[in-house]
């Protein structure tokens, strides 16, 4: 069986430093392009000490600042296994000359990004990595180096257990600009106290007589996350044996109070035959505990 993980909240900060090769300029101008991918919650990048929450698809700024350093912070709720966010940053700089470059549409890439992908995530702790994309845009012109840093510890953020930068030079533009990156755990806050442990059930009877145009309806033990509970977590199959059977379409709603669970074949079932609906380990409960094993009803339509 595919291990399942839940992923509440976690916040990661990132930075990014960028100094002028020129030493003629205080501090880069930059523009800042926040991408969210589905299902997370906000994005909150720090420029210059104001913090602007991103929501939508997708948000740019720009600004010019005399700080070398960007705090970029990103909050995500999510309960899927498996999922990426993406925040580019650092997409121009001021020029020795006094000119500026600054990202202005999807065309320019930008010249150092910082990709944040959930890999695996438990109820107490998330592994996540920040990297680097490759750099797209006149590679003849820069030179990357990869430099270790020491471990490094955020307060309340988890340990860093890989701490690595990249520098980029153009020689041309004359900039140079340190992208940190890091792989750490990170603690995850629950939604809900997690002293809830039991795992939920499924408490409906064996159903005899089913009509055939009717929908199956299951009751959970408690509130379940309505993001667990779908098409392909709850499932109707054919046969009296639960978790057995062929697959019979049909449509899986959980209602507002979250334990009710209509189960609706996308057509009306055959007449005096048994059917099994059942939730499947990946449902849980709103504090993160799955149903244990298949967990369902027989069901006998009537004749």
């Amino acid at each position: 069986m595919q291990d399942y993980y839940r992923y509440d909240v976690v916040e990661l900060i990132a930075k990014l430093q960028l100094t002028d090769s020129s030493a003629s300029q205080t501090g880069p101008t930059f523009a800042t392009k926040a991408i969210k991918a589905p299902g997370v919650q906000a994005i909150s990048v720090n420029l210059n000490r104001e913090t602007q929450i991103l929501r939508g698809n997708g948000v740019i700024l720009a600004t010019e600042s005399s700080m070398d350093q960007i705090q970029v912070q990103l909050e995500i709720a999510k309960r899927d296994p498996e999922f990426e966010a993406l925040i580019f940053g650092m997409a121009g700089w001021k020029h020795p000359d006094g000119s500026t470059l600054v990202l202005t549409d999807e065309s320019v890439p930008p010249a150092v990004g910082i990709w944040a992908r959930c890999k695996k995530v438990g109820m107490n702790n998330a592994d996540v990595v920040i990297h680097i994309p490759s750099f797209k845009a006149d590679t003849q012109q820069m030179q990357q180096q990869q430099r270790q840093f020491a471990t490094n510890q955020i307060s309340g953020q988890g340990s860093f257990t890989e701490a690595k930068y990249e520098v980029f030079r153009d020689s041309v533009r004359s900039f140079e600009s340190a992208a940190f990156f890091e792989d750490f755990r990170t603690a995850a806050t629950p939604l809900l106290s997690s002293s809830d442990s039991t795992a939920p059930t499924i408490t409906t009877s064996n159903i005899t007589g089913h009509d055939v145009d009717d929908p199956i309806v299951l009751t959970a033990s408690e509130a379940m996350n309505p993001n667990t509970v779908n098409e392909k977590t709850v499932l109707l199959k054919t046969g009296n044996v639960i978790g057995s059977g062929t697959l019979v379409p049909a449509r899986v709603v959980l209602a507002s109070n979250g334990t009710t669970i209509t189960v609706t074949p996308a057509s009306p079932l055959t007449a005096s035959t048994n059917y099994n609906a059942y939730a499947t380990p990946f449902c849980e409960d709103l504090a993160g505990n799955t149903i244990a094993a298949n967990d369902g009803v027989t069901v006998a339509t009537a004749s």
